[in-house]
């Protein structure tokens, strides 16, 4: 079974994969049966979905805490 870091990285590449398919082949916006599709709007909450999915993951990293080891000359 999956860690939740895994399952949030797999979230983040599925992301990816549709971002890159949806800037290299954009479609139009269009109407069907008195339902919009815009096409802008499905791009921006791909974005919007990739950072939560990123601050997700640096949350389940933990803190990231840097060490300085000095040596005497």
């Amino acid at each position: 079974m999956p860690t939740q870091a895994e399952s949030v990285d797999t979230i983040i590449t599925t992301i990816l994969s549709r971002l890159s398919d949806a800037l290299t082949a954009p479609k139009p916006t269009y109407t069907v049966n008195d339902q919009n599709f815009e096409w802008n709007e499905y791009v921006d909450m791909l974005f919007r979905s990739l950072d939560k999915a990123r601050e997700l993951r640096s949350k389940l990293e933990g803190p990231v805490s840097k060490m300085t080891i000095m040596r005497a000359i």
